[in-house]
């Protein structure tokens, strides 16, 4: 497929005209693998790995040993969680440098999800840069160091796991034996955005330092005060709120 408009480089390379050269060094998992139907897994394997010179066969094996995959049936006959296997194993079984993998954990048991995270730290301790596309919050948590953010085909934020984390860092909920402080004055405060008010409670999310707010605070009686910190997941649907078009 040629590029409509555009370009991009991998490795200092041009994607189109070094495209050949550049397969050697990139490992691929499609999100909808499609693979020969009549070919053995062995026969598939060993097929790929001609086509990747860089193969290693002891390497190979000590893939298909981790991820528990029987060679012998043919790929027409396979589950999705083993064709899921056999697509892992084809996309590290040259040791690329640059692996770009598409929801690479579809179909596989926790137990073969276990076997590819370990397989994603050896790649990163060996220097492989990695690309996850991936829905499931979990498992960006434990692959990932930075985070791109795509909303109507556009990246619309990208940030460290640590900067992710900060955007929105905690929510409180806080109840006060009387007034509650006003709109006017929690806006005041730096980072905090309202979610919720309710009687004499208020919700809120703090994306700064917390002194302002106590500082608020100490102006009312507050009688509790819970606070927790938000997981990647409620981070993401946050982010996705505030830039949600009003209707």
């Amino acid at each position: 497929l040629q590029p409509t408009a555009g370009g991009a480089n991998i490795l200092g390379k041009d994607i189109v005209k070094d495209s050949v050269e550049l397969k050697k060094s990139i490992g691929y998992l499609s999100g909808d693998i499609a693979l020969y139907p009549k070919m053995s897994g062995k026969q598939f394997l060993e097929y790929m790995g001609e086509l990747q010179p860089g193969s290693d066969k002891k390497y190979i094996a000590k893939l298909v040993k981790k991820f528990k995959f029987d060679q012998s049936k043919k790929l027409g006959e396979l589950s999705r969680g083993n064709r899921q296997k056999v697509a892992i194993i084809q996309a590290f079984m040259h040791k690329p440098e640059v692996l770009i993998l598409d929801e690479p954990t579809s179909g596989l048991d926790p137990l073969m999800q276990e076997a590819y995270f370990e397989l994603i730290k050896e790649a990163k301790k060996c220097g492989s840069a990695v690309f996850v596309s991936s829905h499931i919050m979990s498992e960006v948590q434990k692959m990932c160091d930075r985070v791109g953010i795509i909303r109507d085909g556009k990246l619309v934020g990208e940030y460290s796991m640590q900067e992710l984390a900060g955007e929105v860092a905690q929510t409180f909920d806080i109840t006060f034996a009387g007034n509650v402080p006003s709109q006017a004055e929690l806006e005041n405060v730096p980072g905090l955005k309202v979610i919720s008010r309710s009687g004499n409670s208020i919700s809120i999310h703090m994306n700064d330092k917390l002194s302002p707010l106590f500082l608020l605070l100490s102006g009312y009686e507050v009688v509790k005060l819970d606070a927790r910190n938000l997981d990647l997941e409620e981070t993401f649907m946050h982010f996705y709120a505030d830039t949600e078009e009003p209707a």
